[in-house]
């Protein structure tokens, strides 16, 4: 059996028209469309936005959390510090585990996603007034 697992892009593609969050590799708890393999525990994964999209509060106790921005741009609020990065084509961010954000994606952005060592250990927070209205009135 070969160490080497290709994902042609045209499937990548395809399977992001049925689920616009798809792993490309994870020992994943639930099923994907793609045929992903488990290389180590490390979860690597592409998300398309379509429209403006929030992910809500949370941070990972465990995993440390990296994007890329293939497309489009992203706002990630560092709830911590309370500091708003703005992250465009191109950007990267490398994030602790346990470091609370809140995210709001532009319509048509692409992020390149890598969790480590991988893990569904989202933690979501509260979301209080303010974090409420970040989410409704910041521009991306």
């Amino acid at each position: 059996m070969s160490g080497f697992h290709v994902l042609p892009g045209a499937g990548i593609e395809a399977a992001l028209t049925v689920n616009p969050r798809q792993y490309l590799v994870g020992d994943l708890a639930r099923p994907q469309e793609l045929a992903n393999p488990t290389v180590g525990a490390t979860e690597i994964g592409i998300v398309d936005y379509a429209e403006v999209s929030l992910e809500p509060p949370h941070f990972h106790p465990e995993n440390g959390e990296f994007i890329y921005v293939l497309a489009g741009r992203i706002l990630m609020w560092d709830l911590d510090a309370d500091v708003v990065h703005t992250l465009n084509a191109g950007d990267f961010l490398a994030m602790a585990p346990g470091h609370p954000h809140a995210q709001k994606s532009a319509a048509g952005t692409r992020l390149l996603f890598v969790k480590s060592p991988g893990g569904n250990d989202k933690t979501l927070l509260e979301l209080t007034p303010e974090i409420l209205a970040w989410q409704r009135d910041a521009v991306v």
